[in-house]
């Protein structure tokens, strides 16, 4: 352990027009440059996460209740309005907002390509003003 240290302090207090001693600036320099890349990347990542969120949960949902169906569909069935969690919802304090959305798939077809696609409609109630907002 005493070589490591016998060299590292060799190369460190060198004189100051050496090669070693602008060699261990750069590395320095350049170390101190990089954490601080970092640094601000995970700033500015942790800034927007926030913001990420809520534009991913606007064409989504924090929770999803749907009819029980038997079978790997996008396809649901029609959950009727006046259901015991339907009735519950509006009085529950933690829920600022709730909509009812359908969802049907569907197959996009040109000359050369076929694609799957899921459609969602919303109804007349749906909250369009949160898109504007971000």
């Amino acid at each position: 352990m005493q070589f490591p240290s016998f060299i590292a302090k060799r190369i460190r207090h060198n004189e100051a027009g050496s090669f070693s001693a602008t060699v261990s600036r750069i590395g320095i320099a350049s170390i101190a440059i990089g954490v601080s890349v970092g640094i601000i990347a995970f700033a500015v990542l942790l800034g927007f996460k926030q913001t990420i969120q809520q534009k991913i949960f606007l064409f989504g949902a924090h929770i999803n209740i749907s009819a029980f169906a038997l079978g790997n569909t996008y396809e649901e069935g029609p959950l009727s309005i006046n259901n015991p969690v339907a009735n519950a919802l509006p009085k529950m304090p933690e829920i600022s907002r709730w909509q009812k959305v359908a969802h049907k798939s569907g197959i996009l077809k040109t000359l050369d390509e076929i694609k799957g696609v899921v459609l969602k409609g919303v109804g007349k109630d749906y909250d369009w003003k949160s898109f504007k907002k971000i």
